[in-house]
């Protein structure tokens, strides 16, 4: 007898929730259908956010270009830097390294 006291009140909670969601009884009330007409100054003010926001948006890809072509020429800089430090070492290093070649060759003669 105790179960059917707690059963009771769950189903007519239960049927009560149904009653208040269904469509049939309750037309006028602004949640009775999926379908709501869109509001003209809602869609246009949507566009210009989303056009102010595209904007933004490509405002920000132009500074970052700018910023990568920057970085790209500092290191081709850093890049000439390099091959003319390495050009000027190897010019230098042959005559070190015959110098080597001769020492090697005298101390394996007898």
């Amino acid at each position: 007898m105790l179960l059917l006291r707690f059963h009771r009140p769950a189903s007519k909670s239960v049927v009560r929730f149904a009653r208040y969601t269904s469509s049939g009884s309750f037309n006028n009330s602004p949640f009775s259908g999926p379908v709501v007409e869109p509001d003209p100054f809602k869609e246009r003010e949507k566009t210009k956010e989303d056009y102010f926001v595209h904007q933004q948006e490509l405002e920000k890809l132009r500074r970052l270009k700018r910023s990568l072509q920057q970085h790209r020429k500092e290191l081709d800089q850093i890049e000439q830097r390099v091959n003319s430090l390495t050009q000027k070492h190897e010019e230098q290093m042959p005559s070190s390294t015959e110098n080597k070649d001769d020492e090697s060759k005298e101390k394996t003669r007898p």
